[in-house]
């Protein structure tokens, strides 16, 4: 499905059923569709949850049906891949720029407009982070925002020895 959506992507964008099918084909014959989608690893969801975010939001530029909707599910999409993959937080920030961009201009008279979008966009992450937040607290007694140390998280997986060990395969030009 991830595939098809991006294939579109790159359709509404170039305009162009070339480019199409070549990203159909690339992405359809790529290490996340054709080996992590037959198991179930953090990546595939990730990457699905990433392109499913592209898709809304593109449909969001575009101005297809419903925007707040599509703001809303780009926002839930983007949440779902923060989830799985933190670093993608950063999109958090920019996409609210983009929208700000977009519907204001830098004209004062459409920022409550923008406002509103900016804030069905963010709803999604808002209210499940702060659910997040409150569990953490409540069974840990700590404010853990989207993820704990590897340590806290996992616990001591490896003895210091073990570390150790490891640390001087990697300065010896091992892998770490």
């Amino acid at each position: 499905f991830s595939v098809y959506l991006l294939a579109l992507v790159s359709y509404r964008i170039f305009n162009s059923v070339r480019i199409f099918i070549f990203t159909y084909v690339l992405f359809l014959l790529s290490t996340f569709t054709s080996i992590f989608d037959f198991q179930t690893f953090g990546e595939s969801f990730s990457v699905s949850a990433f392109i499913v975010f592209i898709y809304y939001l593109v449909s969001y530029f575009e101005g297809i049906n419903s925007k707040m909707l599509l703001l809303f599910w780009a926002g839930l999409f983007l949440t779902w891949a923060i989830f799985l993959r933190p670093f993608l937080g950063l999109f958090i920030v920019v996409v609210p720029l983009a929208i700000f961009y977009k519907e204001t201009k830098f004209k004062i008279e459409n920022l409550k407009f923008a406002t509103i979008r900016i804030l069905f966009f963010l709803l999604p992450f808002v209210a499940l982070e702060s659910i997040w937040i409150a569990r953490n607290y409540l069974v840990i007694q700590k404010f853990i925002p989207l993820e704990d140390s590897p340590e806290n998280a996992y616990g001591k997986t490896y003895s210091k020895s073990w570390q150790e060990i490891r640390k001087l395969i990697f300065a010896w030009g091992g892998e770490g």
